[in-house]
């Protein structure tokens, strides 16, 4: 059997990582356009990694910290939407380059064994979306089933169609150089990646109370309450320790993308640990424990077993 918080820990070093990810991509996307827009802010023998100290701290204290306060996610919503935009935007860009790219005596090769390994674990990430179905639940004013489904149905499919063609217009656009961790890294110097730099930046940012949402309630629930840790329905979190948890997890994971400066490192980690653990571990184990109470007396109990099996070796791999 699974222990009562595995998943609640699993569900918060997820979602902690994922806020150092999120550092770590605005550290590469603002300081080259903070030293190219304010120069006279540095002198010359100022390095990059000073400009992007400075940067991260600013911005986790002045932005994302104060979103991270917000108690209800639905004031979001509006500032959500308008981050999408820089998503076609990216896709648009992306397309360009791949008009423009000379493929004379390129060979585009279709399928590539090298790197799965190491990208392996960032693949099990996109199936760990489910952990912020509590936080849109409690966003919808018809929070029924059939909403849940459309509105699943829905995300998954636009997410779907953009990393498909994010993944072929980038593959085509950049085969003849080297593929850095975060792709906008690759983008040429103009304005069009300039407004998608600022574009994904700004989504990174805003994203932040979604993240810090249920991880903040777990460690409350961990940490304070006396109660069965319940994600969907948590219990208010008095003010004080509201700010003590959202500073701690802001700073915590600031801290951490300062040390550590490379995106595929921190989500290959999160992937191959947390993200196997709520993906495939604690939903297996879940499973058959319901399956033990409900279904083991008319089932042979080798059918269970084999399922235990089946479930735990998955996980492993």
């Amino acid at each position: 059997s699974i222990k009562p918080h595995t998943h609640t820990h699993s569900i918060t070093g997820l979602n902690a990582g994922t806020l150092v990810a999120f550092f770590v991509i605005v550290g590469d996307l603002i300081p080259p356009l903070v030293v190219m827009w304010a120069p006279h802010f540095f002198s010359p023998d100022t390095s990059y990694s000073s400009v992007r100290v400075v940067v991260l701290v600013v911005l986790g204290v002045c932005v994302a910290f104060p979103l991270s306060l917000i108690r209800d996610v639905k004031n979001m919503s509006a500032v959500s939407l308008l981050s999408l935009v820089s998503y076609p935007i990216l896709i648009l860009r992306l397309l360009l380059l791949m008009l423009k790219t000379d493929y004379a005596g390129t060979t585009v090769a279709l399928w590539n064994w090298n790197g799965i390994i190491p990208c392996l674990p960032i693949f099990l990430l996109a199936y760990t979306c489910h952990t912020q179905l509590f936080g849109i639940h409690g966003t919808l004013q018809d929070p029924s089933v059939h909403k849940m489904t459309t509105v699943i149905n829905r995300s998954l499919t636009s997410v779907g169609v953009v990393y498909a063609l994010v993944a072929i217009f980038g593959y085509l656009s950049f085969c003849n150089v080297e593929v850095r961790g975060d792709i906008l890294a690759n983008l040429p110097s103009d304005y069009f990646s300039t407004l998608t730099r600022v574009g994904f930046a700004t989504s990174v940012l805003v994203t932040f109370p979604l993240l810090v949402f249920p991880c903040r309630n777990c460690i409350h629930s961990l940490l304070f309450s006396k109660a069965q840790v319940d994600v969907s329905f948590p219990e208010p979190i008095p003010q004080g320790k509201f700010v003590l948890i959202t500073s701690a997890l802001v700073g915590g994971a600031l801290l951490v993308a300062i040390y550590i400066p490379n995106v595929e490192l921190v989500l290959a980690l999160m992937g191959s640990t947390m993200g196997v653990l709520i993906s495939f571990v604690c939903p297996g184990f879940m499973f058959v424990a319901a399956a033990q109470h409900s279904v083991v007396q008319h089932s042979p109990t080798s059918h269970v077993t084999r399922a235990k099996v089946r479930l735990t070796m998955q996980g492993q791999l």
